[in-house]
């Protein structure tokens, strides 16, 4: 995990460097925990970096299932805390208003092989939002989902083509176990990560541990 986040920092500074500031776009969950710890830590430009999530569940910020709430208690702390911050589901047209493409998106994955908020059971869905979440050629989008995943809440996503608006993905898969959905879902299109990791738009760097 220490080189996935010195990766991720080489590309925050270099786009500060380029162009006078970078995006990163990070999930929540337990994955990306290490990485926040160390990014958190690490003195760079932090106030020309903004933040915001993939997805989130609507709750209250301050809910103890809130991907705000572990945002800001895990990586907008210390050195970060300088980052400017945009929760999504409370600011979805401001997200939507972010330059792109992002410069780092560090996504985690479920053990059903979701990803973001992009459910199995959204791949076959009877809603043609959802279906289309996964197609990489739609209209960059965030989706206002109803009660998906554990825990079971209604949610904020963005769809497959907005995640793909980026100039590095970082998808981080932990545990054999992980590792085993990973590998069935190359052929697998029932598995939600199959449509990030076969598409050919953008390049998807796997961090595994």
């Amino acid at each position: 995990m220490k080189h996935c986040a010195e990766r991720v920092l080489e590309r925050l500074v270099r786009a500060i460097n380029e162009v006078g500031s970078a995006q990163l776009v990070v999930s929540g969950g337990t994955s990306p925990l290490e990485i926040f710890k160390i990014l958190s830590s690490t003195p760079i430009n932090w106030d020309k970096v903004c933040v915001t999530l993939v997805d989130d569940r609507n709750v209250l910020p301050d809910h103890k299932d809130s991907n705000e709430a572990l945002i800001k208690s895990n990586l907008l702390v210390n050195f970060a805390s300088a980052a400017k911050f945009i929760p999504i589901f409370e600011n979805t047209t401001e997200v939507l208003g972010l330059r792109r493409p992002f410069d780092v998106t560090l996504l985690g994955m479920g053990g059903d092989g979701h990803f973001a908020s992009l459910f199995p059971d959204m791949v076959e869905s009877n809603l043609l939002e959802e279906r289309e979440a996964f197609d990489s050629k739609s209209l960059a989008s965030v989706l206002k989902l109803s009660p998906k995943g554990d825990p079971l809440h209604s949610r904020t996503t963005m769809n497959l083509s907005m995640i793909l608006e980026s100039r590095a993905i970082f998808l981080l898969v932990n545990g054999p176990e992980k590792h085993r959905v990973l590998q069935e879902a190359h052929q697998n299109k029932s598995i939600p990560v199959h449509y990030l990791i076969s598409q050919t738009k953008t390049p998807v760097i796997i961090e595994k541990s």
